[in-house]
């Protein structure tokens, strides 16, 4: 990092410490209108938006006419997912004011709503209002807008039709080059074009060398490209220019989970241990290294991995079923098959059978040759539940395929107390149980 980057960055600590010291005393902090919006920035980098836009609340009643303040004010709202109040901002703009930043907000919100044609309409007329050595910035950030909101296809279309020579003096600097071949690999990376993704990340690196996020990135899209031994190479020489960095300790994590070729459990475990110290709000990589572990029958280590990420998760995430069903699985290749199947059970949704998810556990034990347990498994489901006639065919037809006759008497008795007979192929599997466990004479 330069020595410039580095005094500005500690400006802004210093600013930030000495604004939180006067709200601490209850004092009206006072800056200039460029200090405030410094302090907003160094919130949102932060991801700390109510902090943000109280700042600039404050800045905004200072400097009442600084446009600029309140188009910051705007996209912080809306950052924090406050559409209408930052739409608020921007409507109650001055009718004389034509801010250019205004017209590209109200062009974003477009793109939220998928309102693509008219967005690239109202993008157009700007870019015809706009001097030549101007619009190289304009069409980046609207590629990277389009890119943001999962437009990838256009974003590639707004990017490659101008080439950064057509861009004049925009692309010349090299944090703006850094910022171009960034968002052309991500594009490229987001659209499966790998090779063409690799080489723009190549670039980027050519830049600055000693970048670990742009390391980190390359190594993101070999993964992609499962080409791991350029993966792990990247990854780890990210690493190497910074040891803490949570993105690349993630990105190894995965690439380990990855690899199918010899354990690497003691490297796995090391790294998801430094990872954690950092990040262990990360479900995704708990379920990854969770696989990893069960793939190796480390069905515990596994277990620890599921359960925090189940702890991680949103409580109303899809993601929750896939970690109940993981639970589940740790739990069965322990042969804890109650736990298992109070785990599959959580992860039941509307329109599942039950007897479906006690089947699963019940297929545990079968596999294992524990029949007792199978049986055990859906005689609990049979005594606990009012069950149909069809699920009582679904046991029976499960039995059947799989010959689970002895060891499960007490099932098939039950089986038998509850069905009804209705001359169809059942009856016939029943009566070949019946006679094969002698539950008559029982």
């Amino acid at each position: 990092m330069e020595d410039g980057e580095n005094w500005g960055i500690h400006r802004v600590s210093k600013l930030v410490s000495e604004y939180e010291s006067l709200l601490g005393k209850g004092e009206n902090p006072s800056f200039s209108a460029e200090d405030f919006m410094d302090i907003a920035e160094y919130y949102l980098r932060a991801y700390k938006y109510s902090e943000a836009n109280e700042a600039l609340r404050i800045a905004d009643r200072r400097y009442p006419d600084n446009i600029d303040i309140k188009i910051m004010q705007a996209y912080s709202l809306k950052d924090e997912g406050r559409w209408d109040l930052a739409l608020k901002v921007i409507n109650n703009l001055p009718k004389s004011c034509d801010n250019r930043d205004a017209r590209m907000f109200n062009i974003e919100y477009m793109l939220s709503l998928f309102s693509l044609d008219e967005a690239e309409e109202q993008f157009g007329e700007i870019i015809r209002e706009t001097a030549s050595e101007e619009a190289g910035e304009l069409y980046l950030s609207f590629a990277e807008m389009l890119f943001n909101y999962g437009y990838a296809n256009r974003a590639e279309y707004w990017i490659n039709h101008y080439h950064p020579s057509e861009m004049g003096e925009f692309v010349e600097a090299d944090s703006q080059r850094k910022q171009y071949y960034e968002l052309r690999a991500d594009i490229c990376y987001q659209l499966h074009h790998y090779d063409e993704a690799i080489d723009f990340a190549n670039k980027l690196i050519d830049i600055d060398p000693y970048d670990d996020i742009s390391w980190t990135q390359l190594a993101e899209i070999y993964t992609a490209k499962q080409d791991y031994p350029n993966a792990m190479d990247s990854v780890e020489y990210a690493i190497s220019i910074n040891p803490k960095s949570p993105k690349s300790l993630r990105q190894k994590l995965l690439i380990l989970s990855a690899i199918d070729l010899e354990p690497n459990l003691q490297i796995v475990s090391n790294t998801y241990a430094e990872y954690r110290k950092y990040y262990d709000d990360d479900y995704y990589v708990h379920i990854a290294v969770g696989n990893y572990f069960a793939r190796y029958g480390r069905h515990n280590d596994s277990l620890g991995c599921y359960r925090l990420a189940l702890h991680k998760c949103p409580s109303q995430g899809v993601e929750r079923v896939e970690v109940f069903r993981k639970i589940a699985s740790a739990y069965a290749n322990m042969e804890y098959y109650n736990e298992a199947l109070e785990a599959m059970l959580s992860s039941m949704g509307p329109g599942d059978r039950v007897v479906e998810f006690y089947i699963q556990i019940a297929e545990c034990c079968r596999i294992k040759g524990n029949h007792h347990s199978c049986s055990d498994i859906l005689l609990g489901f049979l005594r606990e539940y009012k069950p149909t006639q069809d699920d009582i065919k679904t046991i029976m037809s499960y039995y059947y395929k799989y010959a689970v006759y002895e060891g499960a008497e007490a099932a098939w008795r039950e089986l038998r107390n509850i069905y009804k007979k209705d001359d169809s192929d059942f009856d016939k599997i029943l009566d070949y149980a019946t006679r094969r466990l002698s539950l008559d004479k029982s």
